[in-house]
């Protein structure tokens, strides 16, 4: 019978693999920072988030910070890329001049994102040293005996969202399960050949929750950016037709994809219930 693995075993293996992989991908971002790379980072920058706060040690604090810094400055360049992207598709159905004053509004934000990318690029050329980790030899407690410790809050939080969720006009509740339910995933991750379950399942339908949420919070970020513009006005003419319509689309579309979401929610979710009873 196989030795169930350390907690200490595990710290080592999964913080050399999520630090390497880390470091690896924001040299690749550093030298070509592509919409795909961005996000390869930001990805990376949330699973190596949620390891060191498995295994959160004081010679882990610096990593930590820079970690974060990383994070926050990345995300933003990856909501201009989902943005800059969503206008493009929702440009092509427009008329030549209305394309037009669409093409300018991505082309404000590509300016922005590069603004962005200007601060996190040193960010990303930095080295990512592994910490030194001392192994404790006699200690023996099983890594996957921390499982629930650290799912639990997870799988409390997120039932207490969905509680909250009655209507999907406030996106907030929405934009907060998101986030935990992305943690959730992360943290299973973590433990999967550390606990004797069947987690592929889990995982997929963390994913597929995650991605429905995440359709959701992309529209109300791009909402959000249109309205900036409808306030400032574009520099180079009065048009506005372009925008009206492109917000116009982006509401339309919200609606349709929150109402099918709040339809299925309670049925999409009830994979939670199925963890907290199969851990606890």
């Amino acid at each position: 019978m196989k030795k169930p693995e350390s907690f200490w075993g595990a710290a080592s293996r999964i913080l050399s693999d999520r630090v390497c992989t880390f470091s690896r991908l924001c040299r690749k971002a550093a030298t070509r920072a592509s919409a795909d790379n961005i996000h390869d980072v930001r990805v990376s920058s949330r699973r190596l988030a949620a390891a060191l706060d498995v295994f959160d040690l004081d010679e882990l604090a610096g990593l930590k910070k820079d970690a974060a810094r990383i994070r926050k400055k990345i995300g933003k360049i990856r909501d201009l890329d989902i943005a800059i992207g969503n206008i493009r598709d929702f440009s092509e159905t427009l008329d030549a001049g209305d394309r037009q004053e669409c093409e300018n509004i991505a082309a404000k934000l590509h300016r922005k994102r590069q603004r962005w990318l200007c601060q996190v690029r040193p960010l990303l050329r930095c080295s990512i040293p592994m910490p030194h980790l001392v192994l404790l030899e006699e200690e023996s407690a099983a890594f996957g005996d921390e499982a629930p410790v650290h799912l639990r809050p997870l799988l409390a939080a997120a039932s207490e969202l969905l509680d909250r969720i009655t209507s999907t006009d406030n996106a907030r509740p929405l934009h907060l399960l998101r986030i935990c339910v992305k943690r959730l995933r992360y943290k299973i991750e973590i433990f999967a050949s550390s606990i004797e379950l069947e987690v592929d399942g889990w995982l997929t339908s963390c994913k597929e929750l995650q991605d429905r949420l995440g359709e959701v919070h992309d529209l109300d970020i791009l909402i959000e950016l249109i309205e900036e513009e409808w306030k400032e006005g574009l520099q180079g003419g009065p048009c506005r037709g372009g925008i009206e319509r492109l917000l116009q689309e982006a509401w339309r579309k919200r609606h349709r994809l929150s109402s099918g979401l709040l339809a299925s929610l309670s049925e999409e979710a009830a994979f939670l219930e199925r963890i907290r009873s199969s851990l606890f």
